[in-house]
């Protein structure tokens, strides 16, 4: 599975997880190069 984003490739495994209907890759499959972090809501407190 690929993830892609502004038509760069971001992530990419064969092992990826579903977890309540999200897909989440192994953090070795993914170009942290190519993420910024993103500012905390306060939905990250629950």
């Amino acid at each position: 599975m690929k993830a892609i984003w502004n038509g760069q490739v971001v992530a990419e495994s064969d092992r990826t997880v579903e977890m309540d209907g999200y897909r989440y890759f192994p953090r070795d499959a993914v170009r942290m190069d190519l993420l910024r972090p993103a500012p905390k809501t306060a939905d990250d407190l629950d």
